[in-house]
C-alpha cells in the first residue's frame, strides 16, 4: 500500500506478545536470571510492570481510533514491548548456549596451549561484557515501561479485566425487512436455499439447520432476507422468526426474542430464567412448522448451541433454522444439512448494482467517461456487495471526472469511513478474533496480493516469529495448524487451487488483504517492482517481491529498521539481482531476525556473521549452488528449521551443528546423505524432519544416534546398515519408540560380501519399528530369513510393503496376515523358487490378505512355482503384475475382483495355463 489511512491503527495483538513474555519470564526461566545475572527483582518486575499495562489495552484499543494520542501511546509501548521480548530471548539464547556446547564434553581433557588460553581470556571478556549490557538494557527496558504506564494513567486508560478476557463488541442488529428493489443478483442462491427449506427431507428430525457461510460484506443477511419475505416461505410456515446475535451471546436473551417473536407480544418481566422462557416457548411452538432465522452468528460453542436449540424438537416436522455466519466452525457445530457457502456477485451483477448507487437511472449512458470509470472501481471491489454499494453511494453526488480518477487511484480504506461501510463490516471480524490470531493474520500482509500460501510453510514461519504458544503437550506445528484452520474457517483464507501433489494452496480476498495492511501500521513492508513502498524505523517484517532493485537503495532504506524480524525474497526474483551486499549488510544490522528465507537467491556462500543473528529460527537457503556452510552456523541455537532443498553442490555441514539442539526440521534432498552428515546427531532430539540417516562406523555416526530421537516423523531412510554388526546397537536404537514415523526404509549396499548372515538376521530383528508405520521397505537386506515382526498382524496401520533385492532370501514372510495391507511389491529376490501356503500365513484369524488391492512380483529369476491361494483370500485384489520372472509356469487361484493383470519377461507363462 502506497498509504495506510492512520485511522486503524494496530493493537495487532499486542496481547498475544504480552502472553508470549509472560511464558517467557515463567518462574524457571527467572530462577536461571537470579543464578545467572541476579536480577531477579528486576525480571520480576518487568513482569509485573507488563501485566499493569496490559490491563489498560482493552480500553485503548477502543479509544485509539478517535485519540491521536492513545494510538502513539501504543506505539510506544509496542515497540518498547518487542525490544523487552529481544532482550529476554538474548537471555534465554544465553541459557541455551550452556546447555548446548556443554553437553558431551565433561570427560575431554584440553592441552594447555597460549592459544586456547587467549581465547579463554577473550571469552571471559565477552561474558563480563554481556552481563553488563543485559542488566544495562534491563533497567532501560523496565524505566520505558514505567514511564509508558504512568502515561497511560495520565491518559485516562482505564483498568480491563487482564489476560483471557474476551470482550464484548457492539454489533449492528438487523430486522427481517429490506427494500427488495435495492438487491441485485442472488436469484439462483435464493432457488438453492428455498428448495432446501420448503423440502420435508429431516433425516428423522423435527427440523432442520441450514447455515449460510461466508466473509463479511458478501450479503448474507441480505439473502436471508429476500428467503425470509419470499412468498412461498411466508405460505409454507406457521410461524416465522427473525433474531440476530449481537454483542455476546446469551442463551437467555434469545429465548426471550424468539418467544416475544413467535407469540407476537412482548413477554412480561414476572417470566424469568432461561427454564420458564423455553417452556413458554415449547408451547408456543408445539405442533407448528416453524421458520426461524439466527442472523450472524458468531458463537461457536456447542453446549450454548444445545442449550438454545432444546424447545425447537417440539414443532412439526419440516421446520427449519436458517443462519447466517462468518464461522465455518459455527456451521459444522448446527448443520444438520450441507453449509450453502456464499460466494461474491458476478462483475455483471456488481456493474448493476454500482450504477444503480452511483448513478441512479439511466444516468450512465450521459456519462460515459465516469462508467469506463467506474468499471475500473467496481473492479477493486472484488465482487464484495457491501464495497460495492459503499463506493457506489460515496460517489453518487460526485460528477467531475477528476475526483472519480482520484478515488479510483486512491487507497480503498482511505475511502471508506462510515459505520455501514465495509471497512467496518470486515475489521469486525478481525475484532472477534482471540489474540494469538491476530497477529498471524495481520503478519500475513507482508505477502503481495494474490500470493499463494503453504499451509505448512507459513505455519513454521509463524512459529519461527513466536506466534504460536504452547498448548500441553501438544506439537507446536499441529497448534499452528489449528490457528490456520480457525482463519480459514473464519473466511481470511480460501482455497485457491491445488498443486501437483494434491495440496491445497491458500489465497487471500483482496480486500482482507488491505484490511491486515491497514492494520499493521507500518510493520510490514512489501517491495514490489513499479508500485511505491514507505519505509519506516517500525518495520518488522519484510518481503521483497521486486526483481530489479539497486542493493545500496534497499541497505539505506532499511538502515533505520533495527528490529527488522524477517526478511524474505519472492521465489520470482530475477537470479541476475546481487545479494552480497544486502547479506552481509543484513547479518550485521538486523540482528534481531528470526525468519530469513534466501532460497533461489544466486548465492554461492553465506558470511560467518550469520552467527549474529541469535534469534534466527527460520533459515531457507534452498535451491543455491552452496557448497558449504559457515561453522558459526552451529552457534545459532534457537534455529528451529534449516532447509537446503536443491543445494546439490552441497559437500558438508559444520561440525556445529551438533550444537542446535532447538532444531526441528532439517530439510535436506536425501541423496545428499549418503555425503554428508552431522556428527554426533542424536543430540538433536528436537528433530522431527529427517529424510535420511547414514550409518557410519565412527562415533557420532552409529546407529544408536538415533536412540533418543524421539520426535522424528514423516519418511525416515536409514542406509549403509552394513555398519552395524551387533545387535544390541541396532535395539539401542529403539525405533520401536518412534511412533510418528511413517514410512520406514532400511537400506543395506548391495556389492557388500563380508556379511555375516546370523548378524545380519539380529540387526534387523532388532530393528523392529512402532506399530503405527503405514510404509515399510527393506532394501539389500543381506539375511536368509525376514525377522518376526514383520508378519505381525499388531501393524495394523501397515498398508505398503516393498521387499527389494532381499538376494538370499529363501522363503516369503506370511504377509498375509496383515490386516490392512493394500499394496505389496518383491523383487530381485533371486533365491526364491517357490510360494506356498507360507506366504499367506496360517489363516486362523482372517482369510489372507483381506486388504490387498495391488501385488507386484519383479526380476524373480528363480522363481518357478506359486500355488495354495484359497478361495476367499485376496479379496480385494484388483492389480497383479508380474515381470521378468522367465521360470515361472502357473498361477494359483485368483480372485473375480481382479481388474488388470501383466505379464512380461515371464517366457513359459501362458494365459490358458491361469488356475
Amino acid at each position: 500500500m502506497a498509504a495506510v489511512s492512520g485511522k486503524m491503527v494496530a493493537e495487532a495483538a499486542l496481547e498475544a506478545v504480552f502472553q508470549g513474555l509472560a511464558q517467557l519470564l515463567g518462574p524457571s526461566m527467572v530462577k536461571w536470571f537470579a543464578l545467572r545475572w541476579g536480577v531477579e527483582e528486576e525480571a520480576k518486575k518487568l513482569l509485573r510492570t507488563l501485566m499493569r499495562i496490559q490491563a489498560l489495552l482493552e480500553d485503548a484499543e477502543q479509544r485509539q481510533m478517535k485519540e491521536a494520542m492513545v494510538r502513539l501511546w501504543l506505539r510506544e509501548l509496542k515497540d518498547t514491548v518487542y525490544d523487552a521480548e529481544d532482550l529476554i530471548d538474548d537471555m534465554a539464547t544465553e541459557k541455551l548456549r550452556l546447555e548446548a556446547e556443554g553437553g558431551g564434553n565433561h570427560g575431554e581433557v584440553r592441552q594447555f596451549s597460549p592459544l586456547a588460553s587467549l581465547t579463554n581470556v577473550v571469552a571471559k571478556i565477552e561474558k563480563v561484557s554481556f552481563n553488563v549490557a543485559v542488566g544495562t538494557k534491563l533497567k532501560d527496558v523496565l524505566k520505558r515501561l514505567d514511564e509508558i504506564a504512568k502515561d497511560g494513567d495520565a491518559l485516562g486508560l482505564k483498568r480491563g479485566h487482564g489476560w483471557g478476557h474476551v470482550r464484548a463488541r457492539a454489533r449492528r442488529q438487523t430486522s427481517s425487512l429490506l427494500d427488495e428493489s435495492d438487491v441485485i443478483g442472488r436469484e439462483d442462491d435464493k432457488k438453492k436455499i428455498i428448495s432446501l427449506l420448503l423440502s420435508d427431507d429431516s433425516n428423522g428430525r423435527n427440523f432442520s439447520v441450514v447455515p449460510i457461510v461466508g466473509m463479511g460484506g458478501l450479503g448474507k443477511t441480505t439473502l436471508a432476507q429476500l428467503i425470509y419475505n419470499d412468498q412461498r416461505v411466508e405460505n409454507h410456515f406457521q410461524v416465522r422468526v427473525w433474531v440476530c446475535e449481537y454483542g455476546d451471546f446469551d442463551v437467555e436473551r434469545l429465548t426471550r426474542e424468539i418467544l416475544e417473536s413467535a407469540s407476537g407480544f412482548e413477554i412480561c418481566d414476572q417470566i424469568k430464567g432461561l427454564n420458564m422462557l423455553q417452556i413458554k416457548l415449547k408451547e408456543q411452538l408445539e405442533g407448528k412448522r416453524f421458520l426461524l432465522v439466527i442472523d450472524d452468528l458468531w458463537n461457536e460453542s456447542h453446549q450454548d448451541w444445545e442449550r438454545l436449540k432444546t424447545p425447537f424438537i417440539h414443532g412439526a416436522k419440516g421446520s427449519k433454522i436458517l443462519l447466517t455466519t462468518r464461522s465455518g466452525k459455527v456451521s459444522r457445530i448446527t448443520a444438520t444439512v450441507p453449509a450453502h457457502h456464499l460466494k461474491g456477485l458476478s462483475e455483471e451483477d456488481c456493474w448493476s448494482l454500482f450504477k444503480q448507487r452511483a448513478f441512479g437511472e439511466g444516468w450512465s449512458n450521459v456519462h460515459p467517461k465516469l462508467e469506463a470509470i467506474g468499471k475500473e472501481i467496481v473492479k477493486k471491489c472484488h465482487r464484495l456487495p457491501l464495497a460495492v454499494k459503499s463506493l457506489g453511494g460515496l460517489l453518487n453526488s460526485t460528477l467531475g471526472e477528476d475526483e472519480w480518477f482520484s478515488i479510483l487511484t486512491s487507497e480503498l480504506w482511505d475511502l471508506l469511513d462510515k459505520d455501514d461501510d465495509i471497512l467496518p463490516a470486515l475489521k469486525l471480524s478481525y475484532h472477534h478474533l482471540p489474540p494469538h490470531l491476530k497477529q498471524c493474520f495481520v503478519f500475513c500482509s507482508v505477502y503481495p496480493k494474490d500470493f499463494q500460501f503453504d499451509k505448512d510453510k507459513l505455519v513454521l514461519w509463524w512459529m519461527a516469529l513466536g506466534f504460536i504458544g504452547q498448548k500441553g503437550r501438544r506439537r507446536i506445528e499441529d497448534v499452528g495448524c489449528e490457528y490456520f484452520d480457525d482463519l480459514l474457517s473464519r473466511s481470511f483464507f480460501q482455497i485457491s487451487f491445488y498443486s501437483d501433489d494434491n495440496r491445497p494452496r491458500y489465497i487471500m480476498h483482496n480486500l482482507i488483504h488491505d484490511l491486515a495492511q491497514s492494520i499493521a501500521d507500518g510493520e510490514c513492508l512489501t517491495i514490489e517492482a513499479d508500485r511505491p513502498y514507505n519505509i519506516s524505523d517500525r518495520i518488522r517484517y519484510s518481503y521483497l517481491a521486486c526483481k530489479n532493485l539497486e542493493p545500496s537503495i534497499l541497505s539505506k532504506s532499511l538502515a533505520s529498521s533495527k528490529g527488522l524480524r524477517s526478511f524474505q525474497l519472492s521465489p520470482e526474483r530475477s537470479s541476475s539481482f546481487e545479494l552480497d551486499q544486502i547479506i552481509s549488510d543484513t547479518f550485521r544490522t538486523f540482528r534481531c531476525i528470526r525468519l530469513l528465507d534466501l532460497s533461489n537467491s544466486g548465492i554461492v556462500s553465506l558470511p560467518s556473521s550469520i552467527g549474529n543473528l541469535k534469534h534466527l529460527r527460520y533459515l531457507d537457503l534452498s535451491k543455491n549452488c552452496i557448497k558449504r556452510l559457515p561453522e558459526s552456523i552451529g552457534s545459532l541455537y534457537n534455529l528451529q528449521t534449516l532447509k537446503l532443498k536443491q543445494c546439490s553442490e552441497i559437500l558438508e555441514l559444520p561440525k556445529g551443528m551438533r550444537n542446535l539442539i532447538k532444531l526441528r526440521h532439517l530439510d535436506l534432498d536425501s541423496y545428499l546423505y549418503e555425503s554428508i552428515s552431522i556428527t554426533g546427531i542424536g543430540r538433536l532430539t528436537c528433530l522431527q524432519t529427517l529424510p535420511a540417516f547414514v550409518v557410519g562406523v565412527e562415533s557420532g555416526h552409529r546407529i544408536d544416534e538415533l536412540r533418543n530421537m524421539v520426535n522424528l516423523r514423516g519418511r525416515l531412510l536409514i542406509s549403509k546398515l552394513e555398519n552395524t554388526t551387533d545387535a544390541a546397537e541396532a535395539k539401542n536404537a529403539q525405533l520401536k519408540n518412534k511412533c510418528y514415523v511413517r514410512s520406514l526404509e532400511l537400506q543395506w549396499t548391495s556389492d557388500v560380501s563380508n556379511l555375516l548372515v546370523q548378524e545380519v538376521e539380529k540387526v534387523l530383528e532388532c530393528l523392529k519399528p512402532h506399530k503405527s508405520l503405514k510404509q515399510l521397505r527393506i532394501d539389500n537386506y543381506h539375511g536368509v530369513r525376514f525377522p518376526s515382526w514383520i508378519e505381525d498382524p499388531s501393524f495394523s496401520y501397515l498398508a505398503s510393503i516393498e521387499l527389494s533385492n532381499c538376494r538370499k532370501c529363501k522363503i516369503l514372510p506370511p504377509l498375509g496376515k496383515l490386516p490392512h495391507l493394500r499394496n505389496l511389491h518383491v523383487s530381485g529376490m533371486y533365491s526364491l523358487k517357490r510360494v506356498g501356503r507360507e506366504f499367506c500365513g496360517d489363516g486362523s484369524v482372517i482369510k489372507a490378505f483381506p486388504s490387498l488391492e495391488q501385488l507386484s512380483f519383479h526380476s524373480m529369476r528363480n522363481w518357478e512355482e506359486w500355488c495354495d491361494i484359497e478361495e476367499g483370500e485376496l479379496c480385494c485384489l484388483r492389480v497383479l503384475l508380474i515381470h521378468h520372472c522367465p521360470k515361472l509356469e502357473r498361477l494359483p487361484y485368483l480372485p473375480p475382483t481382479l481388474q488388470r493383470i501383466s505379464f512380461s519377461g515371464c517366457g513359459k507363462m501362458k494365459l490358458n495355463t491361469l488356475a
